[in-house]
């Protein structure tokens, strides 16, 4: 019988290299910490029954924050109208919009993932409302079981995930993604997203099928919106501080997700840029830095106290801000980093990390029209959620249920504020009323306002919402606006037909800056029966090249001869003093007297 051999066999370099990777893994192995004593290795081993209660967890506190709103309609005026009501490709079940909504720019967006959803619901539905707004309720439901998935697959606990997902489910600012039907992109971003890490973390080998399934699910997430392109670099970050996986094998598993990235961001660059919602020609490098410190501060404090939301605020191109607005965000993202740094905490680290990752698209480094909209945090509220849930897992040792229960109780008191704020998006009018009252210097709340209610046919009101826009900030959208409704409201008062206000409201803004075109216009306009924008245009010519008393008391003779009383009256009433000519001594005095004289 042979004898075995007791000699060592040489170490060639390849064995050499595997012996080095098994004793780091090793090393890496020894120095994770314990699991808290809720967790387990892998998600999949929690308890079916355990799980079940979670997700209706999730699913009762959605419909408990969000079920208000299911009986609303679509909000014309506010996308609702481009994205739905007038959008021919999504409210019939063809080959022709299937081509043109997977092959063409939308909306200075490529986005077909969320215009191929109301594809597939709109036809049978419906435009009324109920029936989409249930679809997004479901759509979101969904994406934050997957988060809550995903949370536990990143290594939290089972009671960890159920608190930083609801945190993010519930928040207040979920309210656009969930009540507002073109919201929708927000909750198919979110639940792409959170199927992208799920799948990314049950992967094995750089390139098996849970690897593809990730990839797929990443570009599903970008094409539904684009502000998901950083999330690589938040399974990378994930990777190296939550699963403690070397860099390099962490950047390599996510270097197609990245080049993918890279292509959706530098087309969504483009058409940003061809769409002029980028406005860095506007802003000094100074300006510049005030209004990235600005919007991440506001940001953060929108995630912590979420009590003057709006869809629209004003807009404030950096020099506005002080230097506690501008300072206040950085500063206490360098010091959680700081932090995380000092005191060895990598999950502090993922936590920052995530959050500037996936609030990099909007924090106006490329500087937006609008500077930002509270759905701007919709995702990246998800990093800091995650925080809150690590730290209910490492206390609950030493604190018991305290933590959990002041989590869930927090939970509970974002979701009661979300039900409430779910009431201002009923319709257009108590929606920017809302965003009008909370933000009153925003010029575009008051414009909005203005839209709502002329649609409405409240055309008194809407103009007085169109001069207060017009004094927020003098752009000819809202001089435009305000000419247009008061053409509308002589059309309706004289009996003027057809309506001409759209054509008419258009040479005005061409002509604002123009006081004989505007006089030639106003001209025209007392020709054809209109009396409010003739007033108006004369106002704006006025403003522009102002008339002496002289020209403007032989204009009032004129009209008295032409017969047109009001007229006369009107330029009487541009006088700086007292008219000279006797007739319209009488005809002033004597106003002056019907005013003073009780009734």
């Amino acid at each position: 019988m042979a004898r075995r051999s007791t000699k060592k066999k040489k170490a060639t370099p390849r064995t050499a290299r595997a012996e080095a990777r098994r004793e780091e893994e090793k090393k890496t192995t020894t120095a994770r910490p314990d699991p808290a004593p809720d967790s387990a290795p892998s998600s999949a081993q929690i308890d079916p029954r355990r799980r079940a209660l979670a997700y209706a967890a999730v699913a009762i506190g959605a419909l408990l924050a969000f079920g208000r709103g299911l009986g609303y309609g679509p909000l014309d005026g506010w996308d609702d109208d481009r994205f739905l009501l007038d959008n021919p490709l999504v409210q019939e079940v063809s080959w022709a919009n299937l081509v043109s909504i997977l092959g063409e720019t939308h909306f200075e967006a490529y986005q077909p993932v969320h215009l191929l959803s109301y594809w597939l619901d709109v036809p049978w539905l419906g435009l009324e409302g109920p029936g989409l707004h249930a679809v997004n309720l479901l759509l979101w439901v969904l994406a934050a079981i997957a988060a809550l998935e995903a949370s536990w697959a990143l290594g939290l606990g089972f009671w960890g995930g159920v608190a930083a997902t609801l945190l993010l489910a519930l928040h207040p600012v979920q309210v656009e993604a969930v009540t507002w039907l073109t919201g929708r992109k927000d909750a198919l971003a979110l639940g792409f997203s959170a199927l992208a890490i799920l799948a990314h973390c049950r992967a094995r080998r750089p390139f098996d099928a849970w690897r593809l399934a990730s990839l797929l699910a990443f570009a599903a997430a970008g094409l539904s919106k684009t502000t998901t392109l950083p999330l690589p670099l938040v399974m990378i970050a994930a990777d190296v501080w939550l699963r403690r996986r070397p860099l390099r094998e962490a950047l390599l598993a996510q270097a197609p997700a990245l080049l993918l990235a890279l292509g959706l961001g530098t087309v969504t660059y483009l058409n940003w840029r061809d769409a002029e919602l980028i406005r860095a020609r506007d802003l000094d490098l100074g300006a510049h830095f005030g209004l990235v410190g600005a919007s991440l501060t506001h940001t953060l404090g929108v995630a912590v106290w979420p009590s003057t939301l709006s869809p629209l605020y004003p807009i404030d191109r950096g020099e506005g801000f002080g230097a506690l607005m501008i300072l206040t965000g950085p500063l206490l993202v360098v010091a959680a980093i700081a932090v995380g740094l000092r005191a060895k905490r990598p999950e502090l680290l993922f936590v920052a990390a995530g959050f500037l990752a996936l609030w990099l698209p909007v924090s106006n480094v490329v500087p937006l029209y609008f500077q930002w909209h509270d759905r701007y945090l919709s995702l990246p509220l998800w990093p800091l959620a995650i925080g809150v849930g690590l730290l209910v897992d490492r206390l609950r040792p030493q604190a018991g249920f305290v933590p959990l229960a002041a989590a869930l109780a927090l939970a509970a008191a974002l979701a009661g504020r979300s039900a409430q704020y779910v009431g201002v998006w009923r319709d257009s009018v108590t929606l920017f009323g809302h965003a009008a009252a909370t933000h009153p210097s925003s010029f575009y709340a008051w414009l909005n306002l203005g839209h709502a209610r002329a649609a409405r046919g409240q055309l008194a009101s809407a103009s007085a919402a169109y001069a207060t826009a017009v004094d927020r900030a003098s752009l000819v959208t809202g001089h435009a606006a305000l000419f247009r409704v008061n053409a509308l409201r002589d059309e309706r008062d004289r009996g003027l037909s057809p309506s001409q206000a759209d054509a008419l409201a258009a040479r005005f803004a061409g002509a604002v800056h123009d006081a004989d075109t505007l006089r030639g216009l106003a001209t025209e306009l007392a020709d054809a029966g209109y009396r409010r924008a003739v007033m108006l245009t004369l106002d704006y010519s006025f403003a522009v090249d102002p008339l002496p008393d002289e020209t403007l008391e032989r204009a009032a003779l004129v009209q008295l001869q032409r017969g047109n009383e009001w007229l006369a009256r009107y330029y009487v009433s541009r006088l700086t003093r007292t008219p000279i000519h006797p007739v319209l001594q009488h005809r002033y005095f004597l106003d002056e007297e019907q005013q003073a004289a009780p009734e």
